[in-house]
């Protein structure tokens, strides 16, 4: 009997503990997420380096990397303050109920091709170019093109997704694509002339530090910027539209494949892949970023802060480059 009582003892004070820890990891939990609801701490890093690790297979809408990018983001939007939405950059699918903010220099092309795919007008085999684009009109609205109680309904019911990119590789890529190699030669001479002016430089071909210096200094509103620099927090309202999924261009193929695999698509996305002429390729980034003062890092982050917080990129690897 004495060894029955002090098991007894023993498995009441094994519950006593556990219950204490139950309430404390409870009690924790709630007075954390209610002081990041009031702005009063920070996303914890392990949860911005989840956001960064490779996708699991299992990862999907609510689980691992997926569900953390989703929850950094509207965890990062109750600190911003409401805005009108912008719904001029998404593309309807009715036939699968989906929604995409078109995000340019973030695979919004293959994207694009995706969706030409999906409609049957070209084979996942088939070579689709710029000039084929046209056609996506024939099977796909923008939600702007929706009568407002439609848009409510479709966005309260179709699953909404956006791809996004480290912010200062988009930057980058939008220089090397819009100024470097533009056969647009209008608009790049009008962006030569915008940058002559902020940064005093005569050069007629700018440097990029040049360009970075014009996106810190210009008076001209972010929102009004060219769709390949302007801030994705511009482009696609993630604060005032609940999306569903954040996929990033460096886990594209996998996180397309997820997006793909939820509708029932079972082709490879089309033609993705990172080469040795990306922006976000080490050696690129190296070459441009080292002619980028350290101040001006610091204030191109700032340009794009929202873009940051939201989704959960860091400057650190490029202040050691600088």
């Amino acid at each position: 009997m004495k060894i029955i009582g002090r098991n007894f003892r023993y498995l009441l004070k094994v519950i006593l503990i556990v219950n204490m820890f139950v309430f404390v990891v409870h009690y924790n939990a709630a007075l954390f997420f209610s002081n990041v609801e009031s702005g009063n701490v920070r996303i914890p890093e392990v949860l911005e380096r989840l956001i960064r690790v490779q996708p699991k297979e299992t990862d999907f809408f609510g689980k691992g990397v997926y569900g953390a990018r989703v929850q950094l983001l509207r965890n990062q939007c109750r600190r911003l303050r409401m805005r009108k939405p912008e719904h001029g950059r998404i593309l309807v699918d009715p036939m699968h109920r989906l929604m995409y903010c078109q995000v340019e220099k973030v695979g919004s092309s293959n994207w694009l091709r995706a969706f030409l795919i999906l409609a049957g007008e070209f084979a996942p085999d088939e070579v689709i170019m710029w000039g084929d684009f046209y056609k996506l009109y024939n099977h796909y609205k923008k939600l702007s093109q929706y009568k407002y109680q439609e848009r409510t309904q479709l966005l309260r019911n179709y699953t909404k997704f956006l791809f996004v990119r480290h912010p200062f590789t988009r930057v980058l890529s939008a220089f090397r694509n819009k100024i470097l190699d533009n056969p647009d030669i209008d608009f790049a001479l009008s962006m030569v002339t915008k940058i002559q002016k902020v940064t005093g430089s005569n050069a007629t071909l700018p440097q990029f530090n040049d360009f970075v210096q014009y996106l810190i200094s210009t008076d001209e509103d972010p929102r009004e910027w060219n769709l390949h620099f302007r801030p994705i927090y511009d482009l696609c309202s993630p604060c005032e539209i609940k999306y569903n999924f954040v996929g990033h261009l460096e886990t594209m193929e996998q996180d397309a494949k997820a997006i793909l695999t939820k509708i029932g698509a079972t082709f490879p996305f089309p033609n993705f892949s990172e080469s040795n002429t990306n922006s976000s390729n080490h050696d690129n980034i190296k070459k441009y970023y080292k002619t980028v003062t350290k101040e001006q890092i610091e204030g191109l982050y700032k340009v794009y802060e929202n873009d940051f917080r939201l989704f959960g990129y860091t400057t650190e690897k490029f202040v050691y480059i600088t």
